[in-house]
């Protein structure tokens, strides 16, 4: 493809989603998801309960949901429990799943959801909304599924598992490109909402379809790693994750440079990201002061009350005071007039 019919396909793609959700109606479409909830049969009380314990999760985000496929998801939603892993072909480490052909969230990990930590369970609600899921962008989908839920569902727990670095990797996205396409990508399923806006810093396709290959890939090797298969095997999945690390983190550095104007290394709020990843370090300078990042309260970028509630970067961090020969535990809050830092805090 030429240039300008890769934007006519990624534009004839994106138009038929949003015509279908232009007539969506606050106060109508959102009565229609809440009575789907309420009206279904097959989930329990205390299932219900939990899908319903924050609206703002529709009121927000009605102009994106295919209301009447969704809705009709929910209505018929069923929830079980059982460890038939073998039936969905996943792996032990998968704790639960919603299997779309079925309309079904299958509960691996305990005999009852009310014993699930309700983080997972509202991961696998949250993938109900999603229109469509594709295996191209599936880690992307993963992570965007997890913020989500911990964003419009706050007071649970975010899971700390397989998701935790496509989470950053998802986060660094929203300060290159911003929150609002990945958020249609994430309700529609159609990713060529981020082409569009990757395009825009540079108009190389096939970079955009290695950063998500290689984001899938990583994602692909993390799952399939296991403590008791062969060092033969472990060595192949460590090899896969570290060159899709090394690759996506050039891309990302790439594209941050261009819609930011400098580096991902002078930037507290990227650096403290990519802290996160494994084998990656990134000095964080406060006070002419090295410190090592150890806990987060996330910046928000998709729910409004979250955005409201957590609008900078929290660091719990700790540094060494060489004068009292100590360890010095302190709260850092990065506001993003700050987040800028000195040059010296790279190499």
């Amino acid at each position: 493809y030429s240039t300008n019919n890769i934007y006519i396909k990624i534009d004839n793609s994106i138009e038929d989603y949003e015509e279908k959700v232009s007539l969506n109606n606050l106060d109508k479409d959102l009565e229609t998801m809440i009575v789907a909830i309420k009206q279904n049969k097959k989930i329990t009380d205390f299932e219900r309960d939990v899908f319903l314990s924050n609206i703002n999760f529709y009121i927000e985000n009605i102009n994106y949901i295919d209301v009447n496929e969704i809705s009709n998801r929910l209505k018929k939603l069923e929830i079980e429990s059982n460890n038939n892993r073998k039936k969905y072909n996943v792996n032990n480490n998968v704790l639960a799943i919603y299997s779309k052909p079925e309309n079904k969230i299958v509960n691996f990990h305990t005999d009852d959801t009310k014993t699930l930590p309700k983080d997972i369970l509202t991961h696998e609600f949250m993938h109900i909304h999603s229109s469509k899921i594709y295996k191209f962008g599936l880690s992307l989908m993963e992570a965007l599924t997890e913020i989500m839920q911990h964003e419009y569902f706050y007071k649970y727990d975010e899971t700390t598992g397989p998701y935790k670095e496509h989470c950053m990797y998802v986060r660094v996205l929203c300060e290159i490109i911003g929150a609002e396409p990945l958020k249609k990508f994430f309700f529609s399923g159609n990713i060529n909402y981020i082409y569009k806006e990757l395009l825009k810093l540079d108009n190389d396709y096939d970079r955009i379809t290695n950063l998500i290959d290689n984001m899938d890939s990583l994602l692909a090797a993390i799952n399939n790693y296991d403590i008791d298969m062969t060092n033969d095997k472990k060595d192949i999945l460590r090899q896969v994750m570290d060159s899709s690390r090394e690759n996506i983190e050039n891309d990302l550095k790439h594209y941050f440079k261009l819609a930011r104007g400098y580096n991902v290394e002078d930037d507290k709020v990227i650096s403290t990201y990519f802290n996160v990843v494994a084998d990656n370090y990134y000095p964080v300078y406060y006070n002419d002061e090295e410190i090592y990042t150890y806990d987060f309260i996330y910046k928000g970028y998709f729910s409004e009350q979250y955005i409201k509630a957590n609008p900078s970067l929290i660091l719990h961090v700790s540094s060494y005071n060489y004068e009292t020969d100590s360890i010095v535990n302190d709260s850092i809050t990065i506001k993003d007039e700050d987040r800028i830092q000195n040059s010296k805090a790279y190499h």
